[in-house]
């Protein structure tokens, strides 16, 4: 995924920064909850740059195209990050606790 985002990025030239620390707050969240706000997060950003928005409200938020295209970049690597980093125990056991036995 974060190699997605950097080539789509690279082709709408949308700008991010890439060399930012990652944020510490999304290490809090899962791998897989990082992907899925990345993804979420790239989408919105090519969307903007082919519909030539320059912000749009997300979360009730109001935020740029840059802001938005770095989200993404952010969330892609920490769950990068968290997928290097995590033993693969810890990360069985982080999916397990997200879900519900549903009683």
């Amino acid at each position: 995924l974060l190699n997605t985002i950097k080539t789509n990025f690279s082709k709408q030239c949308i700008a991010y920064k890439g060399n930012t620390e990652i944020p510490r707050w999304m290490l809090a969240k899962t791998a897989k909850q990082n992907r899925a706000f990345a993804a979420t997060f790239h989408s919105l950003a090519i969307e903007m740059s082919k519909q030539e928005k320059d912000w749009i409200k997300c979360g009730g938020k109001k935020m740029s195209l840059k802001e938005v295209s770095q989200r993404a970049y952010d969330y892609a690597r920490a769950a990068d990050y968290l997928d290097k980093h995590t033993p693969h125990q810890s990360r069985k056991a982080a999916s397990a606790k997200g879900k519900t036995s549903g009683i």
